[in-house]
C-alpha cells in the first residue's frame, strides 16, 4: 500500500464537492478507502454512510443539476466505503455515461465521475486505462472551476500518486512541484489537503534522498494534519505510519514500532480489522520485531498481513502481491527455501502483471530470485538475476536510489558469509557509495558498514584499508 493512504484522500474530496454544492456548511470532505471485498465498517465509516445516504434524501433542486447523475456518483461512493469495487465502478460508469449524453448536465460532474472512475482503475494498477480520463477530468474541470480551484488543487495530488504508484519519480516531482505550488495560492500553507503533497515527496526523499527532505516532509504532513484534522482522524493515521517509516529507515524500530501501532489504533477504530490498512501497519510492525529479533512474531505478521490483503483486495492484486513477497523474504532468511521460492515466484508473476516487466517493483521479486538460487548455490542463475534487476533499477531510478544500495549491501552480507572477501568488499563499498551520495557521511547505517569492511580488510590481509575503514568507523 505504497500510495494507498495517499492518494485516497481524493476520492470523497470530488464526490463530496456534489455535498458542498447544497450545503455550505457541509463537514469537510473525507476519503475512505476500504476493502475490495465488503467487510464491517468501522465507526467513522458508518458515520460517512448516514452522512452520504442523507445527503440522498435533502437534495435540492436546483438550476439544471441532473438528479440521477448525481444519485448514481453518491451510490458509487457508498459502494467504494463498503468495498464493492465492481459496483462503485459501474456507478460511476453510469454517472460519467450520464453527463456525456444529457444536455444541460454540469461538466463539473462528468470531471467527477471521469475522476472517480480512474481511481477505480488505479486501484487494481490498470494505469494506462486510467490515464486518458484523468487527462479527460483536468479538462472538465478547468472549463467548470477553472484552474484555480480546490478541487483542481485535488486532481494534481491524484496525478501525481498515479505516477507515485508506478515509480515514475521524475514525474510525480513534477506533479507535486505545481499542485503544491497551486494548492499554497488557492488553500492557503496550513490547509490539510496539502499534507498528501508532503507525504509523497517524503515518499520520494526515502528512496533518492536528500536525508534532510524526508525528515521536514514527513514532519510537515504530520503536524499539519494532527493541526487541522486531529490526533484520531484516518489521515493523521497515514501520516503516522509513513513517520513510522521514516524511523525505521533511521534504524530505530522501537520508534517506528510505537508510531505504526498507533496508526493501526486508529485505523482499527475508524475502518474495523478487516480494512486493508490494518495491513499497512501490520508490515512496519513486522519490520520492528525482526529488528528486536522477535522472529517468530514477525514471521506470524507478515503473514497476517499477506492473508488480510488476499481477502480483501483479491489474491491478484499488487498490493497482495507486495506483502507476499515480503513474506518470502522472510521465509527465505530462516531457511525454507521451497516455501519461499513458492511466495516469491507467485508474487513475481502478479507484480509483473500489475506493473510491467522492467518497473522497479517487479525488479523487487527478481531480488528475491537471486538471492534464491545464491543459497541453492547456483551463482550463475543468481547473477543472471541479480544484473536483471540492477539494470532495471538503474534504467528506471537512476542509479543512485534506495533500492540499489539495499540490494548491493544484501549481496555484500551473502558474500561475506561465503568466504568470499573481495566479492563482499565490492559490494560493500557500493552501498556505502549510495548512502553517501543520497543522504550524506552521517547516514547511521555507515557505521557498521564501516565495521564491517575493517572486519573483512583485516581477513584478507589489507592492514592499511583496515585502518582507513577503522578510523571512519569512528
Amino acid at each position: 500500500m505504497r500510495y494507498r493512504s495517499f492518494a485516497a484522500v481524493v476520492l470523497m474530496m470530488f464526490a463530496c464537492c456534489l455535498a458542498a454544492c447544497s450545503n455550505d456548511d457541509a463537514a469537510p470532505a473525507i476519503v475512505l478507502d476500504p476493502p475490495a471485498k465488503a467487510a464491517p465498517l468501522g465507526a467513522y465509516a458508518e458515520k460517512q454512510m448516514v452522512f452520504l445516504e442523507s445527503m440522498e434524501t435533502i437534495w435540492p433542486a436546483e438550476g439544471k443539476r441532473i438528479p440521477a447523475i448525481e444519485r448514481e456518483i453518491l451510490q458509487g461512493v457508498k459502494q467504494f466505503i463498503k468495498g464493492d469495487y465492481p459496483g462503485a465502478s459501474r456507478s460511476f460508469s453510469d454517472a460519467l455515461h450520464a453527463s456525456i449524453s444529457r444536455a444541460g448536465a454540469p461538466r463539473l460532474y462528468r470531471a467527477i465521475a471521469r475522476h472517480n472512475q480512474a481511481w477505480m482503475l488505479i486501484e487494481r494498477a490498470k494505469f494506462k486505462e486510467a490515464l486518458p480520463l484523468l487527462d479527460k477530468a483536468l479538462k472538465d474541470l478547468k472549463a467548470s472551476v477553472g484552474e484555480k480551484h480546490a478541487y483542481t488543487v485535488a486532481w494534481y495530488a491524484t496525478r501525481a500518486s498515479y505516477e507515485y504508484a508506478q515509480l515514475h519519480v521524475r514525474e510525480t516531482g513534477e506533479w507535486l512541484d505545481k499542485g503544491l505550488a497551486l494548492g499554497i495560492e488557492v488553500l492557503g500553507k496550513d490547509h490539510p489537503d496539502l499534507a498528501i503533497f508532503y507525504s509523497l515527496k517524503a515518499g520520494i526523499a526515502m528512496k533518492f534522498g536528500p536525508l534532510q527532505d524526508i525528515v521536514s516532509n514527513s514532519l510537515r504532513s504530520l503536524n499539519l494534519r494532527r493541526n487541522t484534522l486531529g490526533d484520531d482522524h484516518y489521515l493523521t493515521a497515514a501520516s503516522y505510519l509513513m513517520h513510522a517509516a521514516v524511523y525505521n529507515l533511521f534504524g530505530q524500530e522501537d520508534w517506528g514500532s510505537v508510531y505504526s501501532e498507533r496508526a493501526d489504533d486508529i485505523r482499527k477504530i475508524i475502518f474495523g480489522k478487516n480494512h486493508p490498512y490494518h495491513a499497512n501497519a501490520l508490515r512496519q510492525m513486522a519490520s520492528g520485531y525482526i529488528a528486536a529479533d522477535e522472529l517468530e512474531k514477525a514471521g506470524d505478521t507478515y503473514f497476517d498481513a499477506f492473508k488480510l490483503l488476499e481477502r480483501t483486495l483479491g489474491e491478484n492484486h499488487p498490493e497482495t502481491g507486495m506483502a507476499q513477497l515480503s513474506l518470502g523474504y522472510f521465509i527465505m532468511a530462516t531457511g525454507d527455501l521451497a516455501l519461499a521460492y513458492h511466495h516469491i515466484s507467485t508474487a513475481h508473476e502478479i507484480i509483473k502483471r500489475a506493473y510491467g516487466a522492467k518497473n522497479p517493483w517487479t525488479a523487487k521479486a527478481l531480488v528475491g530470485f537471486s538471492d534464491y538460487y545464491y543459497a541453492q548455490k547456483d551463482t550463475n542463475l543468481s547473477s543472471t538475476y541479480f544484473q536483471q534487476a540492477e539494470k532495471i533499477y538503474q534504467t528506471a531510478l537512476g542509479n543512485d536510489n534506495l533500492l540499489l544500495a539495499k540490494m548491493y549491501e544484501k549481496r555484500g552480507s551473502q558474500e561475506a558469509r561465503a568466504n568470499r572477501t573481495s566479492a563482499a568488499l565490492r559490494y560493500y563499498g557500493k552501498a556505502i557509495t549510495l548512502y553517501i551520495r543520497m543522504f550524506g557521511p552521517n547516514y547511521w547505517p555507515l557505521g557498521a558498514m564501516y565495521s564491517k569492511q575493517y572486519d573483512l580488510c583485516m581477513k584478507d590481509g589489507r592492514y592499511v584499508d583496515a585502518l582507513t575503514w577503522y578510523m571512519k568507523s569512528w
